[in-house]
């Protein structure tokens, strides 16, 4: 229970921290204006990811959840943070290494594709990246940080979460339910992705 209150109190605080460090200052300077920002969850998000500023900052607030779930470890169990990478309590370096390279190599291998698309038809409705915004720039944002994005997202839900509420429950399926849900929510979505990330939730689990 401990270590539970401990990871939400801490990712808490921690998004808030790198959200303020990083938005405050692009709005301060005009870089965002709060007048011409949607209200909506889903499509703020979308607004602040088509820049490198508001992507930097909407991965970098999810990675602290790297860091929320190694304090939760140590201050519920008292195990160090190596117990969260894999069951010998250590990182195995050579297959992250292997799978950082996989996947930025089909992130250039998707850009590459969508340039040459949109190059030949002409067509820029849809894009991923707005006209005018430094492609180059995203790009190597997204590589750099979504791994780490996506880390603090699984070091939460299924490297914590899914474990600490496992030793409550006999039933495995009670845990997965949870954290699938919490899992959902989180990401804001409408309805049909909500089902989506709670199916990935529970598979992944």
């Amino acid at each position: 229970m401990i270590g539970l209150v401990v990871l939400a109190i801490t990712y808490l605080v921690l998004q808030t921290v790198v959200l303020s460090a990083l938005l405050i200052p692009a709005i301060i300077s005009g870089r965002f204006s709060l007048d011409d920002l949607s209200t909506d969850a889903t499509s703020l998000t979308a607004e602040l990811v088509s820049d490198p500023i508001g992507l930097a900052a909407a991965t970098l607030a999810i990675a602290t959840g790297i860091v929320a779930a190694a304090l939760a470890l140590l201050a519920g169990h008292q195990l160090r943070p190596g117990w969260l990478h894999w069951v010998v309590g250590r990182m195995r370096w050579g297959f992250l290494a292997a799978c950082l390279g996989l996947g930025a190599l089909a992130v250039i291998t998707h850009l590459v594709a969508y340039s040459i698309v949109a190059a030949v038809t002409g067509a820029d409705d849809g894009a991923l990246i707005e006209t005018g915004q430094p492609q180059l720039l995203l790009a190597l944002v997204a590589l750099l940080l979504v791994p780490l994005q996506a880390a603090g997202e699984e070091y939460v839900f299924r490297g914590y979460a899914l474990q600490a509420l496992g030793a409550w429950f006999r039933r495995p399926w009670l845990p997965i339910l949870l954290t699938s849900l919490v899992f959902s929510a989180a990401h804001l979505g409408d309805p049909a992705s909500s089902l989506w990330f709670f199916m990935f939730g529970a598979l992944a689990a």
